[in-house]
């Protein structure tokens, strides 16, 4: 196996720098997946100004307290650039929130997970961590994170998972092969950015990790849709409005 190992050197030609326009951050960051979590999010905690990022924004306060928002985003390394901005303007604590197919017949469209570890089948994380090219690979969230966003959830009487991901590149190229395959390393759901974020939030120690909502079912082996189903746009409306409650909070 070729191993790779870019911790040898923390230093490269390109480094992130903070956002010009945008305040320090010094609350928890969201980030967000996709453009309807973005909206619900900047409106429910009253964000009034905003920063252009190539293909998204960045929307916070004024003074840069009571959280920020940043999103949409689609797959690793365009959420691992954006990762790196925030970080880079002082975000120190990072929540993302995104939408997940079930390839376990044990979840169900609606269902919510906190995930454990994230399986690596994405291109960027390998820029981020010791591994064997081939390996199976998993990145971790901060625990400490997890379980206190666990509780914040519980506490909104928000049932979740606490269940391993698959975080792939190729949305079109999930097979019944590779869904078989994941399912049997215990992954519960497969999305495109969460194995990522945690391989770059634990390279430049920040603490991250991810709240999911299961849109759609792949384990049958036939797609099941379900972006339109009322559990589903119900369940993602409370954990919209728990995150709003955990950045007022914090």
């Amino acid at each position: 196996m070729k191993i790779v190992d870019e911790k040898t050197s923390r230093d490269a030609l390109i480094n992130p720098r903070a956002i010009k326009g945008v305040p320090k951050l010094d609350s928890i960051a969201l980030m967000c997946a996709v453009r309807p979590d973005v909206d619900d999010l900047v409106k429910c905690l009253g964000l009034k100004q905003s920063h252009q990022l190539p293909m998204n924004k960045i929307h916070f306060n004024k003074d840069g307290k009571g959280g920020c928002v940043a999103g949409p985003m689609m797959g690793a390394p365009y959420a691992a650039y954006v990762l790196e901005q925030l970080i880079a303007s002082g975000a120190e604590k990072i929540l993302f929130v995104g939408w997940c197919g079930a390839v376990s017949p044990d979840l169900e469209i609606g269902d919510v997970i906190v995930p454990s570890s994230a399986f690596v089948d994405e291109g960027t994380s390998v820029h981020y961590s010791h591994r064997e090219i081939g390996a199976i690979v998993r990145s971790f969230p901060n625990e400490d994170l997890a379980d206190w966003l666990s509780g914040a959830l519980e506490r909104q009487e928000i049932e979740h998972a606490r269940k391993a991901v698959w975080t792939t590149d190729g949305i079109y190229r999930e097979t019944p092969e590779q869904i078989e395959y994941f399912s049997r390393q215990g992954a519960a759901a497969v999305e495109m950015e969460l194995s990522a974020l945690q391989s770059v939030a634990n390279f430049r120690e920040a603490a991250l990790c991810g709240v999911l909502i299961v849109s759609d079912e792949l384990h049958s082996g036939k797609w099941k849709p379900g972006f339109s189903n009322p559990t589903f746009q119900k369940t993602r409306k409370k954990v919209i409005e728990a995150l709003c409650r955990i950045c007022r909070a914090a």
